[in-house]
């Protein structure tokens, strides 16, 4: 085995053409797949792996706090146990549909997480059926005046037009609020969310932040792997019908419903994450229209990012639709490589050099991130309460969608919304 490059393996070279990187990592190893022509060009694809070797000798996990690798999502180190005086978090649930029962409670109920107190719903037969079927505690709701068992952290698993209430409740109690995405209908209600919190935490559970794919690509960003971001392409959704999968699918926007607000918003914010902009700028809109539901959404706009203190450009080609199929992938295009992803955390990245659109080369990274769907939900679960428990930031603040909240609208207004 050759030993080089500031300390990282060479595998072996399996082909004339391209070399496997074994990268030693706090949390285990990262290997990639990468030409070998590329070692010995100005690519910084280097850059990273220095970073993680210095990682190496950090501090112990027992003595690890979240906030310290805050950004860094690629390699991101397991918690540390929690000290034995801190009891698990006490869990309520705000709603028995689908996500619920299909979701939320299996995986609390599985794992040691949190202890689910209660599980509240209107609907007196949906919430007897779930809260039965997981034995949780059932509490009925009452539309008029809401009173509910003290918790440590809320679950708000309800229609977006519905979600006031319940958060002006319990930010008078104190109590952290998980909320099903997007966090609000628009940028004024966002705002106003989050004058709310006050001294709680508020959290938006926009699941791709915790894909593996989307935290490596953050990384590729942030550590110039392939130099700067130059470009982003998102297509997504398939032909739909009315009455099919979403109970959304067919609201006016005003509620949250139609395809850009209920599908295209996990696209945008995972475009947002990985490229951690912090402005845009759109240049054209077009969205079919049913009334006031959008079907199909496709957009042009250019995001501003920060790259070693300088301001660049990454422009971005926006697709989603519920009336004809689409490609199904992220692909970032950097200056020395584009980067391809599925939308499902389950599909692998593939590289290509800058330029060649021919052939994608498997990239195989071992580092933490789901790669199942459960998975996903898990992490953002685990993330929430770590940050609850240890009072720090996490992906997950309702804060850092912000940006998210704010493009949606705007690309709403350029295609002939009225608030």
């Amino acid at each position: 085995m050759n030993t080089g490059f500031n300390g990282l393996n060479r595998d072996r070279k399996f082909s004339d053409e391209l070399l496997r990187v074994t990268v030693p990592l706090k949390t285990g190893t990262a290997r990639i797949h990468i030409p070998t022509s590329w070692l010995f060009s100005e690519h910084r694809v280097y850059t990273y792996y220095a970073h993680c070797l210095m990682w190496r000798n950090k501090t112990d996990l027992n003595s690890w706090q979240p906030d310290s690798w805050r950004g860094c999502y690629v390699g991101y180190p397991r918690t540390p146990p929690w000290p034995d005086c801190m009891n698990r978090p006490k869990i309520g649930i705000i709603g028995a549909g689908g996500i619920t029962s299909m979701v939320h409670l299996p995986i609390l109920k599985a794992s040691s997480l949190g202890e689910v107190s209660w599980l509240a719903d209107l609907d007196k037969n949906t919430l007897s059926r779930v809260s039965d079927a997981y034995g949780v505690t059932a509490q009925v709701i009452d539309a008029a005046r809401i009173e509910l068992p003290e918790v440590d952290i809320a679950l708000l698993a309800t229609p977006l037009y519905a979600r006031q209430q319940y958060l002006e409740y319990f930010s008078l109690n104190g109590t952290a609020v998980l909320c099903e995405k997007p966090f609000a209908v628009n940028i004024d209600d966002h705002r106003h969310y989050l004058a709310l919190s006050g001294g709680s935490s508020f959290y938006c559970g926009y699941m791709r932040r915790a894909y593996k794919a989307v935290r490596v690509l953050r990384a590729m960003v942030k550590a110039n792997w392939f130099g700067s971001l130059r470009r982003i392409e998102l297509h997504e959704g398939s032909r739909s019908t009315r009455g099919s999968s979403s109970r959304t699918l067919d609201l006016s926007y005003r509620q949250g419903g139609g395809v850009l607000r209920d599908l295209g918003c996990h696209g945008l914010d995972a475009i947002l994450f990985v490229s951690n902009a912090y402005r845009y700028d759109i240049e054209q809109v077009k969205i079919e229209w049913d009334g006031e539901t959008d079907r199909h959404v496709e957009a042009n706009f250019n995001l501003a990012i920060q790259d070693e203190g300088v301001d660049t450009a990454c422009a971005v080609d926006f697709t989603v639709s519920w009336l004809m199929p689409q490609s199904q992938t992220l692909v970032a295009h950097f200056e020395t490589a584009s980067i391809r992803v599925g939308i499902k955390p389950e599909q692998g990245l593939e590289i290509n050099q800058a330029g060649c659109v021919r052939y994608w080369i498997p990239l195989d990274l071992d580092m933490e991130g789901a790669t199942t769907s459960y998975q996903a939900f898990y992490l953002e679960w685990k993330e929430v309460i770590d940050a609850y428990q240890y009072k720090s930031n996490c992906a997950f603040d309702a804060s850092e969608s912000l940006l998210t909240t704010e493009l949606v609208d705007a690309l709403y207004s350029a295609g002939g919304a009225a608030r």
